[in-house]
């Protein structure tokens, strides 16, 4: 992630999750990435993700952490807008989807 290389989380609650919402890939990592990806840029997708991004900077635990200056407002509002805090958001989405 920190590279910004377009992995996606592969792990049990994930591959889980993206089955639970019609997806299949018969277990094998490429064919699940593809899922993913087809997933992750569906319109309705893109604007959930949108409206998630729009709240966080006010989410109650974002502003706890301006608040402890753990992070300042620039540099939270520039995460939040960051390609790669989105594809974390759908993988945290996938996981909690893919608990039993």
């Amino acid at each position: 992630m920190m590279k910004g290389h377009p992995v996606v989380i592969y792990d049990r609650l994930a591959k889980g999750g993206l089955r639970k919402i019609g997806y299949s890939f018969g277990g094998l990592y490429q064919p699940y990435f593809t899922a993913w990806f087809t997933f992750f840029n569906k319109p309705d997708t893109k604007a959930i993700l949108d409206d998630v991004i729009a709240w966080v900077p006010t989410s109650p635990g974002a502003l706890k952490l301006i608040e402890l200056r753990q992070i300042g407002d620039a540099e939270l509002k520039a995460l939040a807008d960051s390609p790669r805090f989105r594809n974390r958001v759908l993988d945290v989405w996938l996981m909690y989807k893919g608990t039993p």
